[in-house]
C-alpha cells in the first residue's frame, strides 16, 4: 500500500468509527517511507552529478560568458520542471529526480544574484522568498523540508546584517515551542487542516534538524569562542537587550517546563503538581544558566528527549541523546571550571538519568 493510499483510506475508516490503533498506523507510514528511501537518495545523487556535470560542460565551452543571464534563464527552467514534476504521484519519482532540479533551479538563481553583486541582505531576501515558494507551492516532503530550513536560516542571518540579531536569537525559541505544538496537536493538525497536514512531516523534521544542529553549534563555539562557526549568530552584544532576552529565556524555559510535567502526569501520577513544577523549573533553570553556557543546550536535550518519548518520535530520541553527551562532553572539557565541579555536576546528571531508568522500567512493567 502506498503512503498516499493509506492517508487517503484513514480519514474514512475514522469516518466510519473504525478505531486505528496508533502503533500500527506510525509504523505503516514508517515502512512505507523507508521503501523509498534508497531510491529517492540514488536518483536525488545522481541528478545532482548529472547537473554538476551540465554546467561543468557548459563553463568549458562558453566560458565566462556564463554571466547572470544564463544562470537565471537556467533557474526559471529549472524551477519550471521541477514545479511540473511536483504534479507526478509517483514518490520516488517526485521526491527524487525533482528535488534535484529544485536545488539545482535554487543555485542558478543565486549564482545570478552573485553574480549581479547584489548586497548580501538581498541574497538573503531571494533565499527566503524562494524558500518560502517552495514550501508553499511543491508537494515533496523533501522540497518542503529543505524549505523551512531555508527560511530560518535566511532569517537569522538577515536579521543579524541588520543588527536585529536577538530576534534571530528568539527565532531559535520559537522553534523549540513551535516543535512542542507540533507534537501536541498532531491529531487536530492532520484531521482539521489540509494544508498543514500535508506539511506536517516535513516541518516537524526540519525543526528538530535545525534545534540539533543549533545545539551542536552552540556546544563547539563555547569550547573555542574563536571558531568561526560561533561567527553564524550575527549579533551585536547589547547589555540590556541581553539582560531582556535572558529573562524571555527563563519565562519561556518555565513555560515549557509547566507543559512537558504535564504531559509527564499522562503516564505517572504526580501527587503534588505545582511542587514537582517549581522543582523542575529550577532544575532546568539552573543548568540552563549557571553551567557557563553549556546547560542551555543541554536543557533544551533533556526538552527533545522528553518529547520524543512521549510523542513516540523514535528519530528524535536517538539525536536528543546524542547532543545531550555532547552537552556534557563539552562541558567536561572547558577548562575554566574545576573538576570538582564537574564533577558534582556530572554527578547529579547520572543520578537524574537513573532515576529516570527506573521510571522508565516502572512505566514498562505497568504497561
Amino acid at each position: 500500500m502506498k503512503t498516499n493510499t493509506w492517508k487517503d483510506l484513514l480519514p474514512r475508516l475514522e469516518e466510519q468509527g473504525v478505531i486505528v490503533d496508533e502503533q500500527l498506523e506510525n509504523r505503516i507510514q514508517e515502512e512505507n517511507a523507508i521503501k523509498y528511501v534508497f531510491l529517492k537518495v540514488v536518483a536525488i545523487l545522481g541528478s545532482l552529478l548529472a547537473m554538476g556535470f551540465f554546467f561543468g560542460f557548459l563553463f568549458l565551452t562558453i566560458g565566462d560568458s556564463l554571466g547572470y543571464v544564463s544562470f537565471l534563464f537556467f533557474g526559471i527552467m529549472l524551477y519550471g520542471i521541477s514545479l511540473l514534476g511536483n504534479k507526478k504521484t509517483e514518490p520516488a519519482l517526485r521526491d527524487g529526480v525533482f528535488v534535484a532540479t529544485y536545488i539545482s533551479a535554487f543555485v542558478c538563481v543565486l549564482a545570478a544574484c552573485f553574480d549581479i553583486g547584489w548586497r548580501e541582505t538581498n541574497n538573503l531576501i531571494v533565499v527566503i522568498v524562494l524558500s518560502l515558494a517552495g514550501f508553499i507551492l511543491f508537494k515533496s516532503k523533501i522540497i518542503q523540508f529543505l524549505s523551512v530550513i531555508g527560511v530560518y536560516y535566511g532569517l537569522v542571518y538577515y536579521l543579524g546584517l541588520i543588527h536585529l540579531g536577538y530576534g534571530g536569537l528568539l527565532l531559535f525559541w520559537l522553534v523549540l515551542a513551535g516543535l512542542y505544538l507540533l507534537f501536541d496537536k498532531e491529531v487536530e493538525i492532520k484531521t482539521t487542516h489540509s494544508f498543514w497536514s500535508q506539511k506536517y512531516t516535513a516541518v516537524v523534521h526540519a525543526f528538530f534538524l535545525i534545534l540539533i544542529l543549533e545545539l551542536i553549534q552552540d556546544n563547539i563555539s563555547l569550547i573555542d569562542p574563536t571558531n568561526w562557526i560561533n561567527h553564524s549568530r550575527y549579533f551585536d552584544y547589547n547589555e540590556v537587550m541581553h539582560r531582556i532576552y535572558l529573562a524571555i529565556v527563563g519565562l519561556l524555559l518555565i513555560a515549557l517546563t509547566y507543559v512537558t510535567v504535564k504531559q509527564i502526569e499522562r503516564k505517572v501520577v504526580i501527587q503534588k503538581r505545582m511542587i514537582s513544577i517549581g522543582v523542575s523549573s529550577l532544575f532546568i533553570l539552573g543548568i540552563a544558566f549557571f553551567m557557563h553556557g553549556f546547560g542551555m543546550p543541554l536543557a533544551v536535550s533533556l526538552f527533545l528527549l522528553f518529547w520524543s518519548y512521549q510523542f513516540r518520535f523514535h528519530k528524535g530520541i536517538v539525536l536528543a541523546i546524542f547532543t545531550l553527551l555532547l552537552s556534557l562532553l563539552s562541558y567536561y572539557y572547558y577548562l575554566s571550571v574545576s573538576l570538582l565541579v564537574k564533577s558534582i555536576i556530572l554527578m547529579g546528571c547520572g543520578l537524574f538519568f537513573l532515576a529516570l531508568f527506573i521510571i522508565y522500567n516502572r512505566l514498562n512493567r505497568e504497561e
